[in-house]
């Protein structure tokens, strides 16, 4: 009888321990309960779409890199979004006026291929104005985010007013900011005549209540810099209360920073050398929560994906140069064929082809 109910306590003690043995197992899972979604970013790459050569003639950076990371990072992890927070394209005489052009042309291709989740725009992208960039855009498979740049005669977007997507479960909202004075510098300030820029405080107070009921997380691109984006996160969207995730230009400098709110706002360097990343985790009550944040070196260590390479070339200036050299034989071609019609004309002729021309250019201006 004693041995039977000995048998019968050790099997109860034996059940107790397996009890708890399943409740604490099942802690560290509540604790990771939810859904983690991956951002990598980039930003400021000013034309560079190929690698660069630093010091010691090392080479660097270049959107073949960046594939070749974020490819590893899409295999390793089941929701992922790329960003661009703008100044894809060089400003004005860094590569001469045909090197917007070209930059326009080869990187939207290459980062077609990538895969790009969105993309923000910057001042340096309006350098050779809005028609231009507006055309050249709507190549890209990606949304263009324009928060606050309107057309002032019907204040619709220039691009997309903010964008959500479903990231495996997980609606991800997000909005592209660009300072007021972001056409400031621009030689032809009738290329952008017909654009406005909204005050970036102005434009998320009226934006972010729509954005915040479709979506689980907010993305802020932000073009205004790393101290004007940080007074924006203390100011106003504490204040709103709305944005999980900011991501900001800087002048040049690499930083990982918290926002003095509360918000986090990470940054990289110009020029593409780095490329961001950011996990967050979102738990079943809806709380958002920074897991990780770092930047990747894209050092020649880093391969080149074959597939961009094959887009953008492996030297930056070299694939510029290139370029420009088939662009102006393509136009003295065009010269030579427009001046042997000219030739066939007579002086009547002629005249009457000005008059027509002149009548095209009369009607086509604002």
């Amino acid at each position: 009888m004693k041995k039977g109910m000995l048998t019968l306590k050790k099997f109860f003690v034996s059940s107790l321990l397996c009890a708890f043995c399943v409740f604490f197992m099942s802690i560290p899972s509540l604790a990771n309960s939810g859904k983690t979604l991956t951002v990598v970013y980039t930003g400021d790459l000013s034309g560079d779409i190929a690698t660069i050569r630093c010091c010691g003639g090392r080479h660097s950076g270049g959107l073949a890199r960046t594939a070749t990371v974020v490819k590893a990072i899409r295999s390793n992890e089941d929701r992922v979004v790329f960003l661009d927070y703008g100044n894809l394209l060089p400003p004005i005489g860094r590569f001469g006026l045909s090197g917007p052009r070209i930059v326009a042309d080869l990187g939207l291709k290459a980062m077609n291929k990538m895969g790009y989740t969105a993309m923000n725009l910057g001042e340096d992208d309006f350098s050779l104005g809005a028609a231009f960039l507006k055309k050249a855009v709507s190549t890209a498979d990606f949304p263009v985010i324009t928060s606050n740049l309107i057309y002032r005669d019907s204040l619709l977007p220039f691009g997309e007013k903010y964008v959500v997507r479903d990231v495996g479960g997980i609606r991800v909202g997000i909005i592209g900011i660009m300072p007021t004075d972001s056409f400031a510098k621009m030689m032809d300030q009738q290329a952008v005549s017909n654009l406005e820029i909204i005050p970036p405080s102005d434009a998320l107070k009226d934006l972010l209540p729509e954005v915040r009921e479709k979506a689980d997380l907010v993305i802020l691109l932000s073009q205004c810099g790393l101290e004007v984006t940080s007074l924006l996160v203390s100011n106003t969207i504490s204040k709103l209360d709305g944005i999980d995730l900011v991501i900001s230009s800087t002048g040049g400098r690499s930083h990982l920073t918290a926002g003095t709110a509360g918000t986090p706002v990470v940054t990289i360097g110009r020029r593409g050398k780095q490329l961001g990343v950011v996990k967050l985790r979102v738990a079943d009550t809806g709380a958002v929560e920074v897991k990780k944040r770092e930047l990747i070196n894209l050092n020649e260590s880093v391969a080149l994906d074959g597939e961009i390479v094959a887009i953008t070339g492996n030297d930056n200036r070299e694939t510029i140069g290139e370029r420009k050299k088939v662009l102006a034989e393509t136009e003295r071609k065009r010269m030579e064929r427009e001046i042997e019609e000219l030739q066939k004309l007579s002086p009547q002729e002629y005249v009457e082809m000005l008059k027509r021309k002149n009548s095209s250019t009369s009607e086509n201006t604002p």
